[in-house]
């Protein structure tokens, strides 16, 4: 069993507990570190003392005893307790919960938060779904929680019934972490429902539901979009998935039928009066002046940020570019295909950008994230893109000129937010490493 770890107990106050401010750790023989070690008690006394000051609050206790507050509102305990809610959790490769889900699912209700993309996705979305329909979830999982309230039966959100089927994700971790709970009346869910974790997340959320409200109100042909509805900072999205999908890593005449629904939209305008560049300047001014990362290849980060600036200096704002409503993030994995439509989530980065910035994205985010492909290999795939008919309606537009901002607004996007971010996934320096190479045949 996976001992839980300190750094999880903030997260799963916010996602457990977002109505209750504060918080306390019972941990007497815990020997990990804390940034707040004032909610940390490793003693009854010290239990006893600090929760004077607290009104009320969520006591997570990870010892083996029994733990009494006259002020908490809820006890989390690691272990099964009797009488108590129980949570099961699995956790990320580095150890922290990834999942949660009722101790009693044998379903993988939570497989609903996972999107495979290739064969390996795959194969561990099956192994885990036949697993615990065959009753192997006790071993499968990394461990359990119990959640216990004197004043009634725990639920995951006011906004989820409680005879609802339901699992939470707990988020990718970094500035825009979001906790996302699926919950419905049957073995689908109805609803997904965006808790943001950070004031980052939260304008993520905003700028998503005005998106999706927009669009709402337009006919598409090629896109199944969520229906979205604001509830505080959290966002409520219908469910997207169809009975029957296709799961595609690579560009199909579809994703271009659907992209050219969007482009038949397209406006010229000069490139320094669009958002697009002012965002790119913006990001290019923060990596100017934030120091490397001591996960990061110093030397490497540095080459990347050199080509940026000479990219960004070649770039004649003044020009008049044809832009576009784009999704952000068009990647397989926020988005399920059925023959004739794309049915599309994560929405929370739309905005308008150069035409090919999605098509682009694709391939990119598919290529290093899903294929492992090399450079050569990913621009084999862009001069795809380059020379595909759905450019012939816009004469005037450079499809490499268009890969090459793509690019810059992209790892200028990106490489700050990395670069001041504590803890790096692996897949970072296999961008990196990418970013670099595919500089390198760039120039403006």
């Amino acid at each position: 069993m996976s001992k839980l770890q300190l750094a999880d107990i903030s997260l799963l106050h916010k996602i457990l507990f977002p109505e209750v401010e504060e918080w306390l750790i019972y941990a007497p023989n815990y020997d990990g570190a804390l940034d707040d070690q004032k909610r940390l008690c490793r003693s009854q006394e010290e239990l006893q003392v600090r929760e004077l000051v607290c009104d009320r609050y969520v006591l997570f206790n990870l010892s083996d005893v029994q733990v009494y507050s006259s002020n908490a509102v809820a006890v989390v305990s690691t272990g099964q307790k009797r009488g108590a809610y129980q949570l099961a959790y699995l956790c990320n490769a580095d150890g922290t919960v990834r999942w949660l889900y009722p101790n009693n699912d044998r379903s993988a209700y939570f497989l609903h938060l996972y999107s495979a993309s290739g064969w390996r996705g795959t194969l561990l979305k099956q192994g885990l779904k036949w697993g615990h329909g065959l009753g192997l979830g006790p071993w499968l999982r990394h461990g359990s929680l119990s959640i216990s309230i004197p004043s009634g039966k725990w639920t995951p959100s006011h906004l989820v019934p409680p005879t609802y089927s339901f699992a939470i994700f707990t988020g990718t971790k970094g500035g825009n972490r979001k906790a996302v709970i699926a919950a419905g009346k049957g073995k689908r869910p109805d609803f997904f429902l965006k808790v943001p974790l950070t004031c980052a997340a939260q304008k993520l959320v905003r700028n998503e539901t005005v998106c999706l409200l927009e669009l709402e109100s337009l006919s598409h042909q090629y896109w199944v979009l969520p229906r979205a509805r604001s509830i505080g900072d959290s966002l409520q999205l219908t469910n997207v998935q169809p009975e029957y999908l296709h799961s595609k890593t690579d560009l199909s005449p579809l994703h271009y039928d659907a992209i050219n629904e969007f482009w038949s939209n397209s406006e010229k305008q000069p490139l320094a009066s669009t958002i697009s560049y002012q965002s790119l300047e913006g990001s290019l001014n923060t990596l100017d002046v934030l120091a490397g990362h001591p996960d990061l290849d110093a030397g490497r980060v540095a080459a990347v940020k050199k080509v940026l600036l000479e990219e960004w200096q070649g770039l004649s704002p003044y020009a008049e570019w044809r832009v576009s409503l784009a999704h952000g993030d068009f990647t397989p994995w926020n988005m399920y295909t059925t023959d004739s439509r794309l049915h599309v989530f994560d929405w929370e980065l739309a905005r308008y950008e150069p035409l090919g910035y999605d098509l682009f994205h694709f391939v990119l985010q598919s290529g290093c994230l899903i294929h492992r492909s090399s450079a050569s290999q990913i621009l084999d795939r862009v001069e795809e893109v380059c020379s595909h008919p759905i450019w012939q309606a816009f004469p005037s537009c450079d499809p490499h000129q268009y890969w090459r901002y793509y690019l810059l607004r992209h790892i200028a996007y990106y490489l700050p937010r990395y670069l001041q971010q504590a803890e790096l996934h692996e897949q970072v320096r296999w961008q990196l490493n990418l970013w670099h190479d595919l500089l390198a045949t760039a120039k403006v």
